[in-house]
């Protein structure tokens, strides 16, 4: 009879994934510290880049971090002159954010800093396997369905490869 294979911890996909995500986070680290922000810093500016005027909460949904991160997050980007907020027109108690002068220039800079990342990555594979990539990824999700508060949606698309 032969002998079981001992589960280890190298045949988690999960334990892969992370060892992956944690080499991109800091390659992207070392690429975003030269504009004075953090990898999550740089998630906040290009989410308002592409959207100004998102509260504390929907700006939490669309980073995938909870509101006490986010709001630590928005007010390091305020102390840094990056971010600003206005009063809600409706709601007195929340705050619209928006970037400084200072943030529109270094967002641009971080996008393309995050761009370049995803191509180092996207050039090890074919666009046709990035698509499946993308799509085993979608997948292995759950079909969570496809908002426009989730920070990932389906058919979103990978930068650089056509969905």
């Amino acid at each position: 009879m032969a002998a079981k294979k001992l589960y280890r911890l190298e045949d988690s996909m999960g334990y892969r994934l992370t060892v992956l995500a944690g080499e991109m986070k800091a390659q992207m680290r070392r690429r975003v510290s030269k504009f004075g922000i953090t990898t999550q810093q740089c998630a906040v500016l290009m989410v308002l880049y592409r959207r100004e005027g998102l509260n504390v909460t929907e700006l939490a949904e669309r980073i995938g971090v909870d509101f006490g991160g986010t709001s630590r997050l928005v007010d390091r980007l305020r102390v840094k002159g990056l971010l600003s907020g206005r009063t809600d027109g409706t709601d007195r108690r929340a705050l619209r954010l928006e970037l400084t002068r200072k943030g529109r220039e270094v967002a641009p800079k971080a996008l393309a800093a995050s761009k370049a990342m995803n191509e180092v990555y996207l050039k090890k594979i074919t666009q046709k396997e990035a698509r499946q990539f993308e799509a085993i990824l979608e997948k292995l999700r759950g079909g969570v369905a496809p908002t426009e508060s989730k920070p990932w949606t389906k058919g979103s698309g990978f930068v650089g490869v056509p969905a």
